[in-house]
């Protein structure tokens, strides 16, 4: 097999659970290049698994492949315990731009990590979800000034005049 193929991603999962470093690198490597649909079911079961990593790459590597059929699979790993692995689930459900990931991405905004809301206003942007615009609007006011920018751009993606307003006070 090579790498890339939809089988050998079980293989390539089970290797990032090596005690090598470099092993679980190339692994996560690899997983990264696979872009089938197929691999869906094997990439949805990685993001239960015990490891950080490999969580991580599954939910990267869904995003990339992009089918709607990830997006509750990825919403439930927004309250994962590991802030990059919900950042990279984020920013996931952001590449996919389902709608469906809307309500999720804004319960997101309230997260306790800077990363984790910066990612989920920026797919909120990417998905153009007209239901966030009051949640993005708050975060204009964030202790975090990427937060707030990246606020901005999602409200100025959005393109709804109701943010207008927000958008000039806080500017001032």
């Amino acid at each position: 097999n090579h790498i890339g193929e939809t089988q050998t991603v079980p293989h390539l999962i089970r290797a990032m659970k090596s005690d090598y470093d470099y092993i679980r690198r190339h692994a996560e490597m690899g997983l990264r290049q696979i872009d089938h649909v197929q691999a869906l079911p094997y990439l949805v079961q990685a993001l239960q698994d015990s490891e950080d990593s490999v969580r991580r790459a599954a939910a990267i590597t869904l995003g990339r492949i992009g089918d709607v059929e990830a997006v509750p699979y990825l919403n439930q790993r927004l309250d994962d315990e590991n802030e990059k692995v919900r950042g990279s689930v984020a920013d996931a459900l952001g590449l996919i731009g389902d709608l469906k990931a809307t309500s999720s991405l804004i319960h997101a905004l309230s997260d306790s990590s800077n990363k984790v809301r910066r990612a989920a206003a920026k797919a909120l942007g990417r998905i153009g979800a007209t239901e966030a615009i009051s949640a993005l609007i708050e975060l204009l006011s964030d202790h975090d000034m990427n937060v707030r920018r990246i606020a901005v751009e999602s409200l100025g993606r959005i393109g709804d005049p109701e943010a207008v307003s927000s958008l000039v006070e806080a500017l001032k």
